[in-house]
């Protein structure tokens, strides 16, 4: 995999390469504005809505087991699907070996969190929002580094020798 990754760039992939996976990075951009209007019209982006919305508090309504297991089995396959196909995409961008591992490790570690928290926030504590909160955060921002850096560097930056220069 090492070989593969110091060896192939995307800024240096074929065009036909290049079309493909900007249509798929392209696609990741609705799915994930189509999931933060979901939480938002579930939640109203709310630490109190968050907790309402699985709880029930004021409604009486509480996710139950099923509810969640359901939610759960769809997630825990689909999720680490579409973050696999991502993080392979930008391990063949320039950044350092050591940060596409870190940025990977956090988006990985960030669904193990979001997939917990529904959990946790039933049969725990209600405080476990805050997990769910900053897990939400730091998988929209890893979506986000997995759709920029890649389309950037496949349509904007050339490689000469090694270096990178701006195609711009």
């Amino acid at each position: 995999m090492q070989h593969f990754m110091q060896k192939y760039t995307l800024s240096n992939a074929s065009p036909g390469i290049k079309i493909i996976t900007t249509i798929f990075l392209l696609f990741m951009v609705p799915g994930l504005t189509t999931n933060l209007l979901i939480v938002y019209s579930k939640t109203g982006w709310s630490y109190d809505g968050l907790i309402e919305y699985y709880k029930g508090v004021e409604s009486g309504y509480a996710k139950s087991y099923m509810e969640l297991l359901e939610t759960t089995h769809f997630h825990i396959f689909s999720m680490p699907v579409v973050f696999l196909i991502l993080a392979h995409i930008f391990l063949m961008c320039s950044w350092g070996y050591r940060t596409k591992i870190a940025v990977i490790v956090i988006s990985f570690l960030a669904i193990f969190a979001e997939i917990c928290s529904p959990w946790l926030i039933t049969y725990v504590s209600p405080k476990f929002a805050l997990l769910m909160i900053f897990s939400g955060i730091s998988i929209s921002l890893n979506l986000l580094i997995y759709t920029v850096v890649p389309l950037y560097e496949m349509w904007f930056v050339k490689f000469n020798n090694g270096s990178i220069r701006n195609s711009t």
